[in-house]
């Protein structure tokens, strides 16, 4: 009886339970198609969202995986991934929104260094892997970022 009453509920539940899972995965647009990825990223209209990131140099947390958090576009929390120990606000500089990374991009003139590599997101049009190597002559200088859009929060 009560195997048959636990059916019962499920067989109840579940359609709507997947009516509710679909409506939220409906409410992302898709902008995929615009070629441009910063056209792209601006299209979607995220100012709050969750990255995963991680700096590529010989530093301080370099390796090392962390979550950020942005709130109206800019950091509102760091944390680190591994340990889950917030980072303390006084360095949070050492990391990127989409936009700044957007911006770090832009501001670099690839004839100026040795190498520029970036990768970005089909999708969202996020600069997902970021590479600067400012001078062949000079070793361990080289920086970068590769990020990961872990939550965007459409409005």
């Amino acid at each position: 009886m009560v195997r048959s009453l636990i059916r019962c509920a499920l067989l109840f539940a579940l359609p709507w339970l997947s009516l509710l899972s679909c409506a939220d995965q409906g409410t992302a647009p898709d902008y995929s198609g615009i070629a441009n990825p910063e056209k792209r990223w601006a299209a979607y209209q995220l100012h709050d969202y969750t990255i995963a990131q991680y700096r590529t140099c010989f530093c301080v947390d370099g390796g090392k995986r962390h979550l950020i958090t942005v709130r109206h576009g800019s950091i509102a929390g760091v944390s680190d991934q591994a340990s889950g120990r917030d980072v303390p606000r006084d360095q949070w500089g050492r990391f990127k929104t989409v936009g700044e990374l957007f911006s770090l991009v832009n501001s670099i003139d690839p004839a100026g260094v040795a190498s520029l590599q970036v990768t970005y997101d089909v999708k969202f049009g996020i600069p997902v892997r970021v590479f600067i190597d400012p001078s062949v002559s000079i070793a361990d200088e080289e920086y970068g970022f590769e990020t990961e859009l872990v939550m965007p929060q459409f409005n």
